[in-house]
């Protein structure tokens, strides 16, 4: 389990199904995290307040696709932690060819233990005490 009081996590797709099997999985990890289904949304939510510890968002999207809003996001805060998952693998060409930096990429179904020891390096580089001490 990846415990960390202080990891928020800002959680993208427009996928219903996706988003609530990824979103049950983190809170059942005990993770902080807010999901939205619309990029633009969680765009705006991004902007009046960035204080997340990591974006995992999907890349193909209606209104914004995934590279878009990295780009958006790393306009605002250029060191946040960026995750991308998609469902085709063709889109893992396009992502490379696009030079935009990620920090994970995950084809769906998402590899959870995975994401989730990624997620754990966030966690210790954010000072906190896994403990639960603060």
């Amino acid at each position: 389990m990846v415990k960390s009081k202080n990891l928020r996590l800002l959680l993208i797709d427009d996928d219903e199904l996706s988003l609530e099997t990824l979103s049950s999985m983190l809170q059942l990890e005990g993770l902080r995290h807010e999901a939205f289904h619309d990029p633009i949304k969680a765009l705006e939510a991004f902007r009046q307040d960035s204080e997340y510890s990591a974006v995992i968002t999907d890349m193909k999207m209606p209104g914004m696709n995934g590279l878009e809003f990295v780009n958006a996001i790393r306009s605002i805060r250029e060191e946040i932690p960026v995750i991308l998952m998609t469902a085709f693998s063709e889109q893992e060409a396009l992502f490379q060819e696009s030079g935009i930096r990620v920090d994970g990429l995950y084809l769906k179904p998402i590899d959870i233990q995975a994401l989730l020891s990624q997620l754990k390096e966030y966690a210790g580089s954010n000072g906190t005490d896994e403990n639960g001490g603060d």
